[in-house]
């Protein structure tokens, strides 16, 4: 369907990017490219749970004019994304998966949704959660399950399942989760992309969740995932900023890395804990990657933990008075 044949539904965010300026393609093809990986897979993975195509189309043919006009937003414009939902998008239901919020039509996009609009991208639909975001897999009474693009007879992981899907899958070029306790992080590891939990604070949560939650949650972040981890500094560098009106007035730049080999680079390791233990099989390579890490040149902190109580910390994680307490589950989900 592309012009350009190294340009293909697969492509990493930056190589996209990279093909539009150059004029090999353009927002509508990318925006049709997406759209088909929707119309092939979707019926089986149910990766994107709320779509709206025939206004994507439309966005990405003003995406282009503007192109030709010379006015380019950023390295994002005409480029197609998806969004967890539990993100606000005017228009569109935030249910987080519980179909007593079915009726939840919020009245403004979220900082994140705004500010990559802003930048140009092209937003394609909502991608799929357990309920309340509580979950290592993406199942709920509203929209069903989310299979992993890899193999449909395993999960993508929870609770970004449905974000890290779509991109594997070929959806979307990039989309935004949110993490506490590697929501973002394992689908990513599942389905085989890239991903980043944000420092907490930078990238503002205002417009995720349900109305009345904590402004602020405790430890929960948004962060990308994508297909390389060029195009996460791509994404990041869009959605960081102070939240709401304070953006207007204040501007949040992150540092260069100037780093250039692991000799320049401090790992911290952890390899076990006792509030969160992991199999013995597991700790071993978490050791090995440390020590591989060492014999490369890098500064390798043994046993890093922060300044916490991580028991206390479990019980005040952020969803924990974001969302609603989950009823006790009588039986398990499917899938």
């Amino acid at each position: 369907m592309f012009s350009d044949p190294a340009v293909h539904r697969h492509t990493p965010l930056w190589q996209a990017a990279d093909a539009l300026r150059r004029g090999d393609v353009d927002s509508g093809t990318l925006v049709a490219e997406c759209e088909a990986a929707f119309n092939e897979d979707n019926a089986a993975v149910n990766a994107v749970v709320v779509s709206d195509f025939e206004r994507a189309r439309a966005v990405a043919r003003e995406r282009d004019a503007e192109r030709r006009a010379g006015r380019v937003r950023g390295p994002l414009h005409g480029i197609p994304f998806t969004i967890k939902e539990s993100f606000d998008v005017e228009g569109w239901p935030t249910t987080v998966g519980d179909p007593a919020c079915r009726d939840n039509y919020p009245p403004r996009h979220a900082d994140v949704v705004q500010r990559l609009l802003d930048a140009g991208a092209v937003l394609l639909g909502k991608t799929n959660v357990p309920i309340w975001l509580r979950d290592w897999q993406s199942y709920n009474d509203i929209y069903g399950t989310t299979r992993n693009p890899r193999d449909l007879a395993r999960t993508p992981g929870g609770s970004s399942g449905g974000s890290a899907a779509a991109v594997c899958s070929g959806m979307s070029f990039f989309d935004v989760g949110s993490d506490i306790g590697s929501s973002i992080r394992n689908p990513a590891h599942y389905c085989g992309i890239f991903s980043h939990k944000s420092t907490h604070g930078i990238v503002s949560l205002r417009g995720h969740g349900l109305p009345g939650g904590v402004a602020v949650p405790d430890i929960n972040v948004a962060g990308p995932l994508a297909r390389s981890a060029r195009d996460l500094e791509c994404v990041l560098g869009a959605i960081v900023a102070p939240p709401g009106d304070a953006a207007a007035a204040l501007r949040l730049e992150l540092p260069h890395c100037d780093a250039t080999s692991l000799r320049h680079i401090r790992f911290g390791v952890l390899a076990n804990h006792p509030v969160a233990e992991v199999d013995g099989e597991v700790e071993r390579c978490i050791v090995e990657l440390g020590r591989s890490l060492e014999k490369a040149g890098a500064r390798v902190t043994w046993n890093a933990r922060p300044a916490l109580d991580a028991a206390q910390e479990a019980v005040r994680a952020g969803f924990c008075r974001h969302f609603p307490r989950a009823a006790p589950r009588t039986e398990p989900h499917p899938g």
